[in-house]
């Protein structure tokens, strides 16, 4: 076994190229065509047809890759063929897509930073409900580009790249991701609709928050890679004013209430992202044209948070500020004085109350829009009694079905809202409604004590080592930059209280890759220093 293993490992990988054809091996490419075009047609015919699937014809490339078999690019090429020709067959926007992810592929194989910045230009307007936002299968096809040109690039880079890649992080996550898939295979309510769309965005998102730090592994890397979370954060915003997220209203049974749904939650919170990548520029910005072009941007994306009337990233993206001004007092050497504490402290106070005294004084309440029911009466607001109907039923869920130590599995909370009195009109309505309207319920729920443990070790295991990072780092810019990292962390987390499915969090996962970088990133850049 010991000799096989070392006989495999001297073995070279294969070259991406055609190895010479003779009469066998071309009756064997043949009868390997056939064989791929009778499963095509066997998962045609099997009924309750899905893309991925089809996808499943291709799975001789990653075995023959595996084995690191030299046929393993021709064999890929025709696989591919016949993949593409079965989905242009059901829906000829998957073919496109699949050919769009071959090129994603060979981009990725040759700079997956580039990649990775469509990668986040996908995901971002994804989340933000515009009419021209992209598809999910779109953000599937362009992360599974990402994934495997970065695979590939990987496998044939002659020199490994001597760089520290560590996230202690990656272990809760990888447990978190096996006891969902256990949930999903065993006790899953839904495997084949809900069950398998939120299995796959869970996949999805993990894999790239695993690929992110081996991505992004140099400070060059990282400055594209921010730069694309400022510009989509300052096109998003600005079309926000323009172009509004999709709105629709619909009945909810059991509360007899009309409920818009609304994409401005999402949208809101990515803003507030963006935001927190920005708003550190102008303390660790050195020209002035920086600094100015950060603060009218911070400004641009605050206003269309608010604009966009989400009162939960509201509160969370104020939180988050004002946790960054009161770190940077205790820590920020130039504000070692009391004056300049006094002053800073005498400022916040004075903001918000006299922002009171103007809604109050000057007659504004009407005109605040939702933002009035704050003021007026919190707890009778429709969102508000939306989401006190969702938390009762969850909080009914998990005492009727007794699976509070293991969850109920993926799609638990929309599989069972018709037995507790609420009633969709459609797929699309129950899969954007009725959810628990609370990520911390939503993990409890669906994925027992255990899931709730494991994403507390890492959600607590993340914010302490980023802590730590910012604490000793003596670079400005990093050290500025980690500072707005953990503070939207948690703005993020505080708004999680009211919002969130854990399957539906791309850019969660993502950013919490992107922080994980960041701090690796400043490591080494100490340790060459040093």
């Amino acid at each position: 076994m010991k000799e096989f293993i070392q006989n495999y490992r001297s073995k070279p990988w294969p070259k991406l190229e055609i190895p010479t054809v003779g009469k066998p091996q071309l009756v064997g490419l043949t009868l390997f065509i056939a064989a791929l075009i009778a499963g095509g047609l066997a998962i045609w015919f099997s009924g309750g047809i899905r893309a991925e699937k089809f996808i499943l014809l291709g799975l001789a490339i990653p075995v023959l890759l595996f084995l690191k078999n030299k046929w393993v690019t021709i064999v890929g090429l025709l696989s591919f063929q016949v993949i593409v020709a079965f989905l242009f067959i059901g829906n000829s926007d998957y073919a496109l897509m699949a050919v769009g992810a071959l090129i994603g592929t060979i981009i990725a194989f040759e700079s997956p930073v580039i990649m990775y910045m469509i990668l986040i230009t996908t995901i971002w307007f994804f989340y933000t409900g515009y009419t021209f936002a992209p598809t999910a299968t779109m953000k599937l096809y362009i992360s599974g580009a990402l994934f495997t040109g970065w695979i590939f690039r990987e496998i044939m880079r002659p020199i490994k790249l001597q760089l520290k890649v560590d996230f202690p992080e990656k272990a809760p996550v990888i447990l978190l991701f096996i006891w969902t898939t256990i949930g999903y295979s065993l006790w899953c309510l839904d495997p084949v609709t809900y069950g398998w769309a939120q299995y796959r965005g869970i996949l999805v998102s993990i894999v790239l928050f695993l690929i992110t730090p081996l991505v992004i592994r140099r400070k060059k890397d990282l400055y594209p890679v921010l730069w694309i979370w400022i510009i989509v954060g300052i096109i998003g915003s600005a079309v926000s004013f323009f172009v509004q997220p999709e709105f629709g209203t619909t009945a909810a049974s059991a509360s007899g209430l009309d409920i818009l749904v609304a994409a401005k939650n999402p949208t809101a919170t990515i803003f507030c992202l963006s935001f927190f990548i920005i708003f550190p520029v102008i303390y660790w910005g050195k020209q002035v044209a920086l600094r100015l072009l950060a603060l009218i941007s911070i400004l641009l994306i605050g206003s269309a948070v608010v604009f966009l009337e989400s009162r939960a990233a509201v509160i969370g993206l104020a939180a988050g500020i004002i946790l960054f001004w009161i770190v940077d007092l205790i820590w920020n050497p130039r504000m070692k004085s009391s004056l300049r504490i006094v002053a800073r402290v005498f400022f916040i106070i004075s903001f918000i109350v006299i922002s009171l005294i103007g809604i109050y004084g000057l007659g504004l309440l009407e005109n605040l829009g939702t933002y009035s029911e704050i003021f007026d009466s919190p707890t009778s607001a429709n969102t508000m009694q939306w989401r006190e109907e969702t938390w009762k039923i969850t909080f009914e869920m998990m005492a009727e079905e007794h699976h509070l130590f293991r969850g109920l599995g993926l799609a638990g909370f929309v599989t069972l809202a018709p037995q507790y009195g609420l009633a969709a009109g459609d797929i699309t309505e129950a899969g954007n409604l009725y959810h628990t309207h609370c990520m911390y319920l939503d993990i409890l729920l669906h994925y027992g004590i255990v899931g709730f443990i494991l994403f507390g070790w890492l959600m607590i295991q993340h914010m302490i080592l980023l802590w730590r990072s910012f604490l000793r780092s003596k670079n400005i810019m990093f050290k500025y930059l980690q500072l707005g990292l953990f503070c939207s962390f948690v703005g993020f987390y505080i708004h999680a209280v009211l919002d969130f499915s854990l399957f539906n969090l791309t850019f969660y996962w993502v950013y919490l890759g992107l922080s994980i970088a960041v701090r690796n990133i400043e490591r080494n850049e100490a340790n060459l220093e040093v």
